[in-house]
């Protein structure tokens, strides 16, 4: 069992269709399915009830899913502790075409600089040749 399965039985249950759940994890229905089977064989256990309309989440399906949604959150909050301390930094570039009113443009600009954790790079103006 790894994190990925896990996703996958969480989405899974959380779209209630294999293809919604493949959609949204951006991988191919075949390979969820099998992934899911692989699973479900592993721990000896029927996750999902299948059917022509999708799946429904078993008894013990349910259970899976609850520990499987905590174990997730579990991680990604040890992701968030292991961030708490990294200062990064990200580069946004803005690109407009010349308007005789930059004024709305001028306000997302200062928008965007206020958002940023108190440092901020001057912008310079790419001019038109």
């Amino acid at each position: 069992m790894n994190l990925q399965q896990l996703r996958y039985v969480v989405a899974t249950a959380e779209h209630r269709t294999m293809t919604d759940a493949a959609r949204s994890l951006y991988i191919a229905q075949p390979a969820l399915s099998r992934a899911i089977r692989d699973l479900e064989r592993e721990l000896g256990m029927t996750l999902f009830a299948r059917s022509g309309r999708g799946v429904v989440v078993t008894a013990q399906g349910r259970r899976v899913v609850k520990l499987a949604q905590e174990a997730l959150d579990a991680v990604h909050e040890i992701e968030g502790l292991a961030n708490q301390g990294t200062v990064t930094e990200a580069e946004l570039r803005i690109a407009a075409t010349p308007q005789p009113r930059a004024r709305p443009r001028r306000a997302v600009v200062a928008r965007l600089r206020g958002r940023a954790s108190g440092r901020t790079r001057p912008h310079r103006a790419l001019r038109r040749p």
